[in-house]
């Protein structure tokens, strides 16, 4: 069945402002960058985590204020035990424009197995047709800190979408919008391409096909025709800059389109040197009258790892998230000596490595703090806020005092980035242990998949999850291994002395779960910290939004003095009977208000973001 893309206002393929559509049967598939809760739909889809605790979304909590919190309401009356993975969840929509809310939940992408968006994008449309709805609302699932890749997910719902199309079955499902969040521009631009492959243009305008069109260290190539009355100028310049197949260099272009005229193809790149954005940047510069280019470049030979695609020792490049190949991955992860700094540090910027970096830094390296931009304040002030538990202000033994100050949330005034490649070193080196760990064992339990687990996702990540793949919180981090943001209070007289060091587990005190680095997910409890309890105020105070990297994690629900963590085996501290298989950190779950996350070894945990901020 051909499927069709077109403008919902013009049959023109040209005008990417307007509303545009695949159409597969008597169905229209949409792709729209938007925010979910203003769609005119029957139907929301949104993704919350098993619980069904909406505030632990943006966009649901956003959802549930809209309705009333009529959605939360309903959540703890009908499904009080939550869900599980895959399940729907189905909802009034109490305030909101829609009919009804399916509330939906996804593990974490460990394997790349789209598998588990196939089940969830399957029974979405299934019960919206069941239920004779005509329009649905669905995000971009799983693409934001889920962790599964925006082309698998594109490729996985657009194929549901064409079999379920093709399905005996009455369709009364009419319209299906695929709705991706503005800030989002990678996985907009992966869905537009998907929908374009599926497409074939609809009006009779012009159409070019290119033979031959060489520039250096690139080659386009497909059949030469030319049915533009217009376009000789085009046909004339790409001969000028024509030479014979000698260079090796092949790339083929997926969609190149500029004023009435459109090329495609399919496209892929064989060339270790040949960047399509660096050529068709310098084409477009002296050829003003292409107006767009679009394209999905996966090099076999990369020399950037950013998006980690190398080549193992099969020959085939191990994907991040690859379902038949996790153990490559990880291998690979090891193996990358040459770790750059997080991609959005300014100072110690990516243009170096960290070893590169610490070689010319002939002083002592000092912390350089950093103030970070806009969306990134705001961004962290929203972690904070949303992992702000007032019921339990003031409350438990290291809450002492704070009752009496009589306040009921805390205001973020400023968030500073402390790059020290010194201690980000130990850091990166500490996280590749973990991938060889994950290399031997092919994977790390991931921390929400964990059975015995009781209050629940991680609170920190939750929230960061629903902001924006896009966001920096987002990135250089790596929840395959359990990588993840934890909140750490702090007295200001240290900060200084933690953002030169590190934090040290050697001078730590013998408490609920041994000596080791106390953690938070909550930034109340954080917050319990940042003040000697007999002197207690609400003046500035100060906490750090720490990376910490889990690895394998014990869930203790008693107190314990560990020295370090035990035995994954025989849970024994001193085991000697089977090998180096130990757990990396404990979380301490248990009868208290809140959890805390214990590491062991001061390399675990770096402190990158410095909140300051008041209590009110």
């Amino acid at each position: 069945m051909m499927a069709s893309f077109i403008s919902e206002d013009s049959a023109s393929l040209l005008y990417f402002g307007q509303r545009k559509f695949v159409t597969m049967g008597n169905m229209k598939i949409y792709v729209v960058k938007n925010d979910l809760i203003n769609e005119q739909v029957d139907v929301i889809v949104c993704s919350v985590d098993k619980s069904l605790n909406l505030r632990h979304g943006h966009v649901s909590s956003s959802l549930d204020e809209a309705s009333g919190n009529m959605l939360q309401m309903e959540c703890m009356m009908n499904y009080p035990n939550g869900i599980k993975n895959r399940e729907i969840a189905v909802i009034n929509a109490g305030s909101l424009s829609c009919q009804k809310v399916f509330l939906i939940s996804l593990p974490k992408c460990v394997t790349g197995n789209n598998q588990e968006i196939r089940m969830v994008m399957q029974r979405c449309l299934k019960k919206a047709n069941r239920d004779n709805y005509k329009s649905m609302a669905i995000p971009a699932l799983g693409t934001g800190y889920l962790g599964y890749p925006a082309e698998t997910v594109a490729k996985t719902m657009f194929d549901c979408a064409k079999d379920f199309s093709t399905n005996k079955a009455p369709l009364h499902l009419q319209k299906v919008i695929i709705v991706v969040h503005p800030s989002d521009e990678e996985t907009w631009k992966t869905f537009q391409l998907e929908a374009r492959k599926r497409s074939r243009p609809l009006s009779s305008g012009n159409h070019l096909e290119v033979q031959s069109l060489i520039y250096p260290n690139a080659l386009l190539t497909s059949d030469y025709k030319d049915k533009s009355s217009n376009s000789k100028t085009f046909q004339l310049e790409a001969r000028k800059r024509s030479r014979p197949l000698s260079s090796g260099n092949h790339l083929e272009v997926q969609s190149l389109i500029y004023p009435n005229a459109l090329l495609t193809s399919d496209y892929k790149d064989e060339s270790s040197n040949s960047k399509l954005d660096e050529v068709v940047g310098k084409w477009n510069s002296r050829n003003p009258q292409i107006e767009e280019v679009v394209h999905n470049w996966h090099p076999m030979n990369p020399q950037n790892d950013e998006d980690w695609d190398s080549t193992s020792i099969s020959g085939k490049k191990p994907m991040r998230g690859d379902p038949s190949r996790p153990k490559d991955y990880f291998e690979h992860m090891y193996n990358n000596s040459d770790t750059c700094p997080p991609c959005y540090w300014t100072h110690y910027n990516k243009s170096k490595t960290i070893k590169e970096w610490n070689t010319i830094t002939k002083e002592p390296t000092k912390p350089k703090f950093i103030p970070v931009d806009e969306d990134t304040l705001n961004d962290i002030k929203r972690v904070v806020k949303k992992t702000w538990q007032k019921q339990f202000v003031g409350r438990g033994k290291d809450a002492e005092g704070l009752q009496e100050l009589n306040y009921t949330k805390i205001n973020v005034t400023k968030v500073e980035r402390v790059e020290n490649i010194d201690v980000y070193e130990k850091y990166a080196n500490y996280r590749q242990t973990i991938f060889k760990k994950a290399s031997k064992q092919w994977q790390v339990t991931p921390f929400d998949d964990i059975k015995c687990l009781k209050k629940g996702p991680l609170m920190t990540t939750a929230e960061i999850s629903q902001i924006s793949s896009s966001s920096v919180l987002a990135k250089d981090i790596y929840p395959e291994i359990n990588e993840h943001y934890l909140f750490h209070g702090t007295k200001e007289d240290v900060v200084k002395s933690i953002a030169s060091q590190g934090l040290d587990d050697r001078l730590a005190q013998n408490t609920m779960l041994g000596k080791g680095i106390y953690c938070a997910e909550s930034s109340t409890k954080a917050d319990q910290y940042a003040d000697d309890k007999q002197n207690r105020s609400d003046g500035m105070k100060k906490m750090f939004l720490v990376r910490a990297c889990f690895g394998h994690v014990l869930i203790e629900t008693k107190s314990k003095a560990y020295s370090r963590p035990p035995c994954r085996k025989c849970k024994q501290e001193k085991c000697i009977d089977h090998g180096n298989d130990f757990y990396d950190c404990v979380v301490g779950e248990g009868s208290w208000n809140f959890r805390e996350f214990v590491f062991y070894d001061g390399a675990q945990v770096y402190p990158e973001y410095l909140i300051s901020y008041r209590r009110a």
